[in-house]
Parts: structure tokens; C-alpha cells; sequence
């Protein structure tokens, strides 16, 4: 029974990473060794097994329209809130981690810029379909040290991930050898901190009258916008 939870839950990460791509949901519908009751009973012994420090408050998903409504209390002129909007719609449309395309600290870009998102990684491909995605090479990430390429297709609504993209190159016109996210501080060009995104988030939330928007609930609600 461990051996079968722990390969469940390995592989509900993996489905939750690649939503986007149809095969993946369907490695688990037919699988024929799991019925849906053997399915529901083996997700709730994981979350049994599951360590205490593993397990955290819930967080408030973001959907379209909690994003759509934070863009109302962002001036997207103004670097800091374009660099901002840019990387909150392009983590949620491609279910990254808060991460994955913000770094630590100053400091840890500029030692390893190599293992960080940048402006030379990110590219346009076309999918199966013969749709346009852009997609972006991932250096390093939480479950591996090879990374992986995400990517998103462009949106309807003020939420696009396209649109935010295209204004924040515009306002910050970052290099290609600069981090993806970089803005024009007043003293000079900065990769996007995990602390600085939050902070923006978090205040205008605030101002929405939204409580509970963590940083996580960007990829829970990205996840929960593939599937329902």
C-alpha cells in the first residue's frame, strides 16, 4: 500500500505540472489496475501519511478574475507593477512555482544567473494543433536540477499572459542575458525578488478587500483552471 500511494502521489505532481498536455490525464483514467474507489481511497491515505510539517494552511486560489481585478490597482506603467503583472500571469497559465520565475535575493541572481529564468530563455513554438505558444526554458527547478520547458498560449481578458509579456518587455526592456522579470529600479536594472512580488500582490489585495493571496494559491488556481 505505501509503495502504490507514493506512486500516486508522485504521479498527481507530475499531472498537476503538465495539465496542459491531454496524454498525461489520461495515464491515470486508464490505468486498469485503479478503480475510481481505489483511486479516492489511496489520495486520502497519502494525505494520512503525510508528515505534519509537510501540510499548510489553505491558500486562496487565484482565478482570472482575482488577477483581472488586481491589474485594476497596478499602474503597468510604472516598471515595478509591469515586471509584476507579467510574471503572476505567466506563473499561474503555466502552473509554476513563485520560484521559478523570481529569485531569492539580488545577491543569488547575480551568482548564479545560469540557473535562473532569463529573457534568451524563453521562445515560440507552435503545439500539435497548430497553435502559437510561447514557451519558456525553466534553468532549474524545485523537482529538477536539468529544469523543464513551460509554456502558455495567449488569453482572452485583461488576464493574457501575452499582453502582460509584451508591456512589461516594452517598459523594462530588459537584455536577453538579464533575468526575465528584471525592472528599472531607480538604481538600475533588478531581477524580480520573491519578497518585491509578493509585497505587490499582497498590497493590492489588500486594496481589493481579497485576504489569504499567497503565493502557492497562483499555482493552485492555474491547476484548478486547466481542469475544471
Amino acid at each position: 500500500m505505501p509503495s502504490l500511494i507514493y506512486s500516486l502521489t508522485s504521479f498527481y505532481c507530475i499531472l498537476r505540472r503538465n495539465v496542459l498536455r491531454e496524454d498525461a490525464s489520461k495515464l491515470l483514467l486508464r490505468n486498469p489496475s485503479l478503480a475510481p474507489s481505489s483511486r479516492a481511497t489511496l489520495i486520502e491515505g497519502a494525505k494520512c501519511l503525510a508528515p505534519p510539517a509537510s501540510k499548510r494552511p489553505k491558500r486562496a486560489a487565484f482565478t482570472p478574475d482575482i488577477i483581472s481585478a488586481i491589474r485594476t490597482t497596478l499602474d503597468l506603467d510604472r516598471p515595478l507593477h509591469a515586471a509584476v503583472f507579467a510574471c503572476l500571469t505567466t506563473s499561474f497559465f503555466t502552473i509554476a512555482r513563485t520560484g521559478e520565475f523570481t529569485v531569492t535575493s539580488l545577491q543569488n541572481f547575480r551568482d548564479n544567473p545560469q540557473i535562473h529564468v532569463r529573457v534568451d530563455c524563453m521562445r515560440q513554438e507552435e503545439d500539435r494543433n497548430g497553435f502559437k505558444v510561447t514557451v519558456f526554458r525553466l534553468p532549474r527547478t524545485k523537482t529538477s536540477l536539468d529544469g523543464e520547458d513551460v509554456y502558455w498560449a495567449a488569453q482572452s481578458g485583461p488576464a493574457d499572459p501575452k499582453a502582460a509579456l509584451l508591456k512589461h518587455l516594452t517598459v523594462n526592456n530588459p537584455p536577453s542575458s538579464a533575468h526575465l522579470f528584471s525592472w528599472c529600479h531607480p538604481g538600475g536594472l533588478r531581477p524580480l525578488t520573491r519578497g518585491e512580488f509578493l509585497k505587490c500582490l499582497q498590497s493590492a489585495g489588500e486594496r481589493l478587500g481579497l485576504e489569504g493571496l499567497k503565493g502557492h494559491g497562483i499555482r493552485i488556481g492555474g491547476t484548478l483552471e486547466y481542469l475544471l
